[in-house]
């Protein structure tokens, strides 16, 4: 009886100790930007809103947004121009010179692109013409890519986004891909990535000394892709059918002739 008991005790002990040992961990794969970036370009990956900049945040409406910037006025934190028909904000930026640094106040236009009434992208566009001295002395000629990399890569890091520099040559033939504009201007552009949202910080092709900060929602882009595919599909099937109906229809015409 004793032999009977020590065995069960043994088997008891065996299993409770399988049950008990944990399972080895999986081995996670190191979160780059580029997987990152490929997981944002997709369909929405958590229900929480990211919040942009000025308290915008992803998947929002036109009546919100508009609701939104009215709000900002109201708070004094954006003034609306009417002579070039935008809401501006001021914000102090340092520009990196040989003597250490100077910092001075540079307005930027604000704006916003719906995809079927939900946010897609939040611009804040530092226009040359907008920001000068007296003598109209362009201050945006003083500020330089690396500048605003300086002023803003510290912020987006610390809220955990991934940054990548991107020469904008090298992404002319994939950003089309992602339904993001190509950059027009030399010089490097900068990329920030954290659920759906990119963060560009790069050049405009409207005129020189114009930068852009534009926050992207990734998975209204990839929706508007989606969409743009599947009309292409649509339209080159139908295009198909009906030029398959025009030879059966000259096949027919053939043989009375």
């Amino acid at each position: 009886m004793s032999a009977v008991l020590v065995m069960a005790s043994c088997g008891s002990n065996n299993s409770n100790s399988n049950i008990n040992t944990p399972a080895p961990k999986e081995e996670s794969v190191p979160l780059t930007y580029e997987t990152a970036f490929e997981k944002a370009f997709g369909p929405r990956i958590s229900q929480e809103p990211d919040t942009l900049a000025l308290g915008y945040y992803l998947g929002m409406t036109k009546a919100q947004t508009s609701a939104h910037i009215k709000n900002l006025e109201q708070a004094r934190k954006v003034q609306y121009n009417n002579y070039i028909e935008y809401y501006m904000y001021t914000m102090p930026l340092t520009h990196y010179d040989e003597s250490g640094n100077q910092t001075d106040n540079y307005s930027f236009r604000v704006s916003t692109q719906h995809y079927k009434d939900t946010l897609q992208v939040l611009h804040l566009w530092l226009k040359a013409t907008d920001n000068h001295h007296s003598g109209y002395a362009l201050l945006t000629t003083k500020l330089t890519m690396e500048d605003l990399y300086k002023e803003f890569a510290p912020i987006f890091k610390a809220k955990g986004f991934l940054s990548k520099a991107v020469n904008p040559e090298a992404t002319l033939s994939i950003d089309p891909k992602y339904g993001l504009p190509e950059a027009k201007w030399g010089g490097t552009e900068y990329r920030f990535v954290k659920d759906n949202t990119l963060i560009r910080l790069w050049r405009g092709e409207d005129w020189y000394y114009d930068y852009f900060i534009s926050y992207y929602d990734l998975s209204v882009v990839y929706k508007e892709q989606q969409d743009i595919a599947a009309k292409e599909a649509a339209d080159a099937k139908k295009a198909a059918e009906e030029n398959a109906a025009r030879e059966e229809q000259k096949k027919d015409y053939l043989r009375d002739f």
